[in-house]
């Protein structure tokens, strides 16, 4: 699992991100938000993840064991960003670079696998906010063409396609059969305005993992 270190001189604009998201969610919830990035994942938080995945997901394919979240946060440059409120986790995002030649979804060089709010909070807009998050984390990993596999409905009838699409996913090929795919190109001219009406961010010039500047 990356740590801050992973984002170099751009560190303290992840630290501001993560700290401006966290205030303004405690607005609008109500209670203390604390957003981290885990550089470790020890038993009671990986329990509590447990928990989640199969409070929200309703396909049984799409519910990880404890293996799968091991496997996931333990491949190249993985991220895990922790949601607690009133110190109880109650959301994770996490996502890993896809191998070379060997994409989840096709065309894609990075895989968000897992973007969890509980039922408690869904409702309020958490994960809408947190996507912008996730991808700055990803932008300033280098990575620019993100993947996504969903089903079209949660336990609650949450239309997961429908949100996605709203952050600018479009429809992407998978090799996982029955999953649904969605991919998204990130881009300075899609980030900047999010990034700054949602964190107050502007967005540092950055090499892609190419190694060219990104566009």
């Amino acid at each position: 699992m990356i740590g801050l270190e992973r984002f170099g001189n751009h560190r303290p604009v992840v630290e501001h991100a993560l700290s401006a998201l966290a205030e303004r969610l405690t607005r609008l919830v109500g209670k203390k938000v604390v957003l981290a990035l885990a550089e470790s994942l020890d038993q009671p938080t990986l329990s509590r993840m447990l928990e989640l995945e199969h409070q929200i997901f309703g396909a049984e394919d799409n519910v990880y064991s404890a293996e799968d979240i091991m496997e996931c946060v333990e491949s190249e440059d993985a991220f895990l960003l922790l949601l607690q409120i009133d110190e109880k986790l109650e959301g994770y995002a996490f996502g890993f670079a896809e191998e070379p030649g060997q994409p989840t979804v096709e065309g894609t060089d990075y895989f968000v696998d897992s973007a969890v709010v509980s039922l408690e909070y869904e409702n309020h807009g958490v994960g809408t906010k947190t996507a912008g998050l996730v991808f700055l984390i990803v932008y300033l990993m280098g990575y620019r063409k993100v993947g996504v596999t969903t089903e079209p409905r949660d336990k609650t009838g949450r239309e997961l396609v429908r949100f996605y699409r709203k952050l600018g996913f479009t429809a992407g090929t998978t090799i996982l059969p029955g999953d649904y795919a969605m991919k998204i190109l990130l881009t300075r001219d899609l980030l900047q305005p999010l990034l700054k009406r949602q964190l107050g961010v502007d967005l540092p010039p950055i090499a892609s993992a190419m190694g060219t500047l990104a566009p």
